[in-house]
């Protein structure tokens, strides 16, 4: 198997101590699209501490570079320069295995674009995770059928997903967010558009980080 290259992250990361009793931290980021003078800087010097319990809400205009810095945050992306750190621990210096397992079973996704599978049952849709855990299909239905629960969408779990509303859809989009316990929560939505988040359904005594 090809050893992938570190990220450029890496070197800076040992470069910031990252800060005490933060679930999720930005040290400096800096994101960069292009090369020369078509450069486009979306990204410059972002530092940003998530702890345990607490919400932050990331306010800007489209284009602004939101969903950008989520990209970064859940390591679905790599800065230009700078650092994300995890319990500490700086992702951009974790092999890419690693990487996937974080997002599986550290974070929670949901983005203004719900993505779900439109054939597939809302709770086939919520069980995803879980599946790719290899846990079994019974468990992660039954689980997917009390994360629905959660969000009052019980009675549309054998529905499939392309025939709910766009409201039911983005429940469907919460509660697999949830399925995980995440430790934290990303959603990069539009308050107007779909007023309902997350932290509406997840227990007040558990909350993770949420941004």
């Amino acid at each position: 198997m090809a050893k992938s290259e570190p990220s450029v992250a890496i070197d800076e990361a040992e470069a910031f101590e990252p800060s005490s009793g933060a679930c999720l931290e930005a040290r400096a980021l800096r994101k960069v699209y292009g090369s020369g003078p078509e450069a486009i800087t979306v990204l410059d010097g972002i530092d940003l501490v998530l702890r345990p319990g607490e919400m932050v809400a990331i306010v800007g205009p489209s284009g602004s570079g939101k969903s950008t810095l989520l990209h970064l945050l859940a390591a679905l992306d790599t800065p230009t320069s700078g650092a994300v750190y995890f319990d500490t621990k700086a992702l951009g210096a974790q092999p890419s295995d690693s990487l996937a397992e974080f997002r599986n079973r550290r974070i929670g996704f949901v983005w203004q674009r719900h993505h779900l599978l439109p054939d597939f049952t809302a709770a086939e849709n919520v069980a995803m995770p879980l599946l790719l855990r290899d846990a079994s299909l019974s468990e992660a239905l039954e689980k997917a059928d009390e994360s629905l629960a959660e969000v009052g969408l019980a009675s549309r779990a054998r529905h499939r997903a392309a025939d709910l509303s766009g409201g039911e859809q983005q429940r469907v989009a919460i509660a697999r967010a949830l399925i995980t316990k995440p430790a934290v929560l990303l959603y990069g939505i539009d308050r107007a558009l779909a007023p309902e988040t997350p932290a509406d359904f997840y227990p007040g005594d558990s909350q993770p980080c949420s941004g």
